[in-house]
């Protein structure tokens, strides 16, 4: 179905947004926080996921990760996490706590502000946990130069834009 979307007030078609992802990546680059928001069934996850293949070939030397929020859910009440929010991310990209290399590896990537992180899923968890998942987005936005995409339904969007001061992309079905 025909969608357009809004980018910060200013309308696009769903077919320019395919073919534009790179003015979506440079604007979230610049930001280093970008939203994308609409209503259940309107692609947003599809694009996320196109949009991850765009930024992975965009930023070959970049660490990418797309995070399905939902699929984390127990690590969400341990606010020790918020102390470290390196060993959060090590937890829920599953690095092996075992091998250094690895965690050297991404620790490198962290610190060097070359991590792509696509949240998918923001309205898909259970409202007590949005609180923990903010706070972390806030404390890398807040410490690093590290890039955050966020997938999520409108209902949300408020609370992440006063929260975070970020761009967002909605859809909308056009009647």
């Amino acid at each position: 179905p025909p969608y357009k979307a809004i980018l910060n007030d200013t309308m696009i078609t769903r077919d320019n947004l395919f073919f534009d992802f790179n003015q979506v990546i440079d604007l979230a680059n610049e930001t280093k926080m970008f939203i994308l928001s609409s209503e259940a069934g309107t692609g947003k996850t599809e694009t996320f996921r196109h949009l991850t293949i765009k930024i992975k070939k965009k930023f070959p030397m970049h660490w990418v990760s797309y995070i399905d929020l939902k699929n984390h859910l127990e690590l969400y009440n341990k606010n020790e996490y918020l102390l470290n929010i390196e060993i959060f991310l090590e937890k829920i990209l599953s690095i092996n706590q075992e091998n250094k290399f690895e965690r050297k590896i991404f620790s490198k990537f962290y610190n060097s502000n070359r991590l792509i992180l696509l949240w998918n899923g923001f309205d898909e968890i259970a409202p007590n946990y949005n609180e923990f998942i903010v706070n972390v987005l806030k404390l890398i936005q807040k410490n690093t130069k590290n890039i955050q995409y966020i997938c999520t339904r409108p209902f949300y969007v408020q609370q992440l834009r006063e929260n975070l001061h970020i761009s967002i992309i909605s859809f909308l079905k056009i009647n």
